[in-house]
């Protein structure tokens, strides 16, 4: 194992569990050594999937959960079938090994002084779960809007707190019947202007959801 800059780590990653939680989408938990650093909420691991060329760079995948055991550490991942490397990837058994660098990115930082409200859309839900566990001990009032397809893909709903929790699917069968954006919107204005909102998801979420903000100074 090799580390590469201060605070990543480049060695092995090995499965532990892989449950396919709907079809096409993935949860996935990764033994790597005890030296692995520790993730902050918005980071993610690089994993090289395959020895051909196709893929040929390893992929970005979000951390949504680490813990530690005795001498090792665990990193936990959801993800969907989307191309060659989450296909792969998605095959793997538990024991199976691969390469892995991280953690990566420079993740979220939530202003202590501010409110905050997050803000999902579909798979983009990974980091902000994370984001969540480390924050709702410190905040009893931290609002999830949460917007998905359909019911069945309402991954880590049973980790947000019921207080919390403002879903929609576009089907009406779980929730809002709409987006994530109508319940946004539904949020008291006082309650939008003392907050910071933090969100990840779709690019046409994610523009939208600057726009909103934008256009309400938040």
């Amino acid at each position: 194992e090799l580390e590469v800059d201060r605070g990543q780590r480049l060695g092995e990653a090995i499965v532990t569990e892989q449950v396919e939680t709907e079809p096409g989408f993935f949860r996935m938990v990764c033994r790597v050594p005890g030296e692995f650093p520790d993730p902050t909420p918005g980071q993610f691991v690089h994993l090289r999937v395959g020895t051909g060329t196709d893929p040929l760079l390893p992929r970005p995948y979000g951390v949504i959960g680490f813990h530690r055991e005795a001498r090792d550490a665990f990193f936990e991942l959801y993800y969907g079938v989307v191309g060659a490397g989450t296909r792969l990837l998605s095959r793997l058994k538990p024991g199976a090994r691969l390469p892995c660098l991280g953690p990566l990115g420079q993740g979220y930082t939530l202003d202590p002084a501010r409110g905050a409200i997050l803000v999902a859309g579909g798979r983009g839900v990974a980091p902000l779960l994370m984001v969540y566990a480390a924050e709702k001990p410190r905040r009893p009032d931290l609002p999830f809007v949460y917007g998905f397809r359909t019911a069945a893909l309402g991954f880590g709903i049973e980790r947000i707190a019921r207080e919390d929790r403002h879903l929609a699917t576009d089907d009406g069968s779980l929730g809002h019947h709409g987006t994530a954006l109508d319940l946004l919107a539904a949020l008291p204005p006082a309650r939008l202007q003392a907050a910071t909102l933090y969100a990840c998801g779709p690019e046409i979420l994610l523009k939208r959801t600057a726009l909103f903000a934008l256009e309400r100074d938040i």
